[in-house]
């Protein structure tokens, strides 16, 4: 199942299972990769950036509910 939803998702037939299991392992790679970006078990750049955003997102929503809540 898995299979058929990644060949189709990456546009070739799955009559290529090597190609499709390529592709899962790099998926594989990029969702381990992204977690660890987001965990912050990762220090570098991009881990730094994600901490920023998140936390300036934060802050906005405690803000637009402060400012949402005054008549």
């Amino acid at each position: 199942m898995i299979l058929l939803d990644i060949s189709t998702i990456a546009g070739i037939s799955p009559i290529v299972p090597g190609l499709v299991f390529i592709l899962q392992s790099n998926m594989n790679s990029l969702k381990k990769h992204i977690f660890e970006i987001l965990e912050g078990s990762i220090h570098g750049r991009a881990s730094r950036i994600c901490e920023i955003f998140i936390a300036t997102l934060v802050v906005a929503n405690v803000l637009a509910i402060i400012l949402e809540s005054v008549h």
